[in-house]
């Protein structure tokens, strides 16, 4: 490493969210979680895609959403006056955890 200043270009931008759910309700709030990215959020300019991650219990579910950048996020949210009954729904599963994340190019 040198002394220099180093320049670090951001590159996409990710959303993660994390619930913990009890086992039985795991299906239900994955087929929300997904219908909400499919009919609402998937349309927004600048919406790359979502990932999810599971853990064995099936207790836990990680949405990772990808922008094209932070720009691109914001506006989204931004857009979203007011909350779907299907964002609603989502957000009944009360979310523990909500990060945003660059990832460096």
């Amino acid at each position: 490493m040198t002394n220099e200043k180093q320049h670090i270009a951001l590159g996409t931008f990710h959303v993660v969210i994390t619930f913990q759910v009890d086992p039985e309700q795991f299906e239900e709030l994955f087929d929300k979680v997904s219908e909400f990215l499919k009919k609402e959020v998937s349309r927004n300019a600048g919406f790359l895609s979502a990932k999810f991650h599971t853990n064995k219990e099936r207790n836990i579910l990680i949405n990772y959403a990808t922008w094209k950048s932070q720009e691109h996020y914001e506006s989204y949210k931004a857009s979203t006056g007011t909350i779907t009954e299907l964002a609603k729904k989502v957000l009944s599963f009360n979310p523990v955890g909500h990060e945003v994340w660059h990832i460096l190019n």
